[in-house]
């Protein structure tokens, strides 16, 4: 069966000597723009489709099984480098779809081999090397850009693997990954480079420039309007941003301070008590023992011991009968805690003073 394929011509214009054809990666992006849609490329099986039942063959069947790789790859070869990269790349969508990393890498690498030396012919013997890389190695870096634009990183990093013996220096790598990585952002980058193998050895400085790149062309962004209300709650959300002192303070609670119940007893401390609140402690010092049977124990934050911390959100202390600590002792069968602060059988009581010995007396009122 022969079929013949009609090659598009594009005008021209000689070449001086010694100088090599410039790759346009602009102008060859242009050819992208007559596509109908994203997925155009997979018109290209239903044209064989049509062309296989016109002539009752199956071409579209043995185009796509991966054990002819070997006769597609030489065949695609001579052929595919008539036609723009946009043509190229979207003939090898509809090919590669389904198949396996090793056979891409392959039918790649035969397709792309003699670019350098394509080159090389054209612009004649006295040509700078480097110049021949950089454009050869760009134009691989469009072609596998275009196949690969719905890849993820990782696929793409196990796709150069493969592909690492067409570089014999890290020039070439460097520029294929520079060419490949043009339109990339900083997220996708950085994702390629933590899949990277170290066969591929891209120099560390080269990664750092290539991601600073990428990382100022986002700042550089103008900024056409004010962050909307759910880019203010993403900002929030984010561990990095904060939200600021004057925001804080503003969204922060109020507290609300409750009064404590009125009380009656005494301060803990009074260095002179007036005649009327004496009389009242004396009076609680003979009823202390009857009261303590009903009234019940005041908890630990009505009354801390020594050494707590003082209670919070209190009101102004309300004024309770004073208690003389040098008629009174803490080791008592029911000590007074408002009395003393300190812990059972300390020697030195909260007024400073030194607790005596229970008296005849104070025996006898305790007793009571």
């Amino acid at each position: 069966m022969a079929f013949t394929m009609n090659t598009p011509t594009y005008p021209t214009t000689p070449l001086a000597k010694g100088a090599l054809p410039s790759f346009d990666e602009e102008l060859s992006l242009a050819h992208l723009t007559h596509k109908s849609s994203p997925t155009s490329w997979r018109e290209v099986g239903s044209s064989i489709d049509q062309m296989d039942s016109l002539y009752g063959a199956s071409f579209g069947h043995w185009l796509k099984s991966e054990d002819n790789v070997a006769i597609t790859s030489n065949y695609l070869s001579r052929i595919a480098n008539e036609y723009p990269i946009d043509r190229i790349a979207n003939a090898f969508k509809w090919l590669f779809s389904g198949w396996t990393m090793s056979s891409i890498s392959q039918v790649l690498r035969v397709v792309t081999q003699d670019w350098a030396d394509m080159a090389m012919r054209e612009a004649g013997a006295e040509v700078d090397q480097a110049a021949v890389i950089e454009t050869t190695e760009t134009r691989r870096a469009l072609l596998i850009r275009e196949v690969t634009n719905d890849w993820s990183p990782a696929q793409i990093a196990q796709l150069l693997t493969s592909l690492v013996a067409f570089w014999p220096t890290h020039h070439h790598r460097e520029v294929l990954v520079r060419g490949l990585t043009k339109t990339w952002d900083f997220s996708r980058l950085s994702e390629l480079f933590t899949h990277l193998p170290a066969a591929l050895s891209l120099d560390h400085h080269v990664k750092l420039v290539l991601l600073q790149g990428t990382a100022k062309g986002r700042r550089a962004l103008p900024v056409t309007s004010a962050p909307t209300a759910s880019l203010r709650a993403t900002r929030k959300r984010s561990c990095s941003e904060l939200p600021d002192v004057d925001e804080a303070v503003e969204t922060k609670r109020p507290r609300t301070f409750v009064a404590a119940p009125a009380r009656t007893r005494a301060p803990r401390h009074s260095l002179a008590p007036s005649p009327p609140i004496a009389s009242a402690a004396a009076t609680t010092v003979h009823t202390r023992a009857a009261s303590t049977t009903t009234s019940p124990v005041p908890t630990a934050s009505e009354c801390p011991r020594s050494g707590s911390p003082a209670p919070t959100g209190r009101s102004t202390p309300v004024p309770r009968p004073v208690i003389d600590c040098a008629d009174l002792a803490c080791s008592g069968p029911t000590p007074d805690p408002f009395a003393c602060q300190r812990p059972m059988g300390h020697p030195v009581d909260n007024c400073g003073g030194v607790l005596r010995a229970p008296t005849t007396d104070t025996m006898s009122v305790t007793q009571a």
